[in-house]
């Protein structure tokens, strides 16, 4: 009786695990990100956004490493991503742009000792407008606030001038 037992369990738990196997290819697969034509748009190869939860391509040939993350009240309240590198600044605003993203949190700066952790993806200058593609930015203000620093920027987008953002990046400094 007790081997008999021992049998159902270990059954019982080949099949979670194959089940569990089975989530993991189909729900956390990486295809996307590691499609050749996407490979060298990742700043980091190990850090890769899962097919599921990267449905932010707006064209057909759009990809940016970057995922929804459910909020309180929303499956996809906040878009967490990497900073970009220097071929996906112009991806990276379209993204902001075309999802109306409107507080951008950076946790990190572009430089940290002899790393490089993201391009400078908006105007250096206050009072300065830089177009990413088709997409204009303008730096309003910036304020330094002790350890981060706010920096106020409208976007529009030349093919549609009705909308207009304003985009809070806290940029936190060492």
């Amino acid at each position: 009786m007790l081997r008999d037992s021992e049998l159902e369990v270990h059954r019982q738990f080949e099949e979670i695990r194959e089940a569990a196997l089975e989530r993991e290819q189909k729900d956390f697969s990486l295809n996307v990100a590691t499609a050749d034509c996407n490979r060298a748009k990742n700043r980091y190869t190990d850090i890769l956004p899962y097919d599921h939860t990267r449905d932010l391509a707006t064209l057909p040939d759009d990809y940016i490493n970057a995922n929804y993350i459910k909020g309180l009240d929303r499956e996809r309240e906040f878009i967490a991503s990497q900073g970009p590198i220097q071929g996906t600044i112009d991806d990276h605003w379209r993204m902001i742009y075309q999802h109306k993203v409107t507080l951008i949190l950076t946790l990190t700066q572009c430089q940290e000792g002899m790393k490089r952790k993201s391009e400078r993806y908006w105007p250096e200058i206050v009072g300065q407008c830089e177009t990413y593609d088709e997409i204009k930015v303008f730096l309003e203000s910036e304020s330094e606030m002790g350890s981060y620093t706010v920096r106020k920027m409208s976007v529009t987008c030349s093919t549609d001038r009705s909308v207009l953002l304003f985009v809070i990046i806290w940029d936190i400094e060492e």
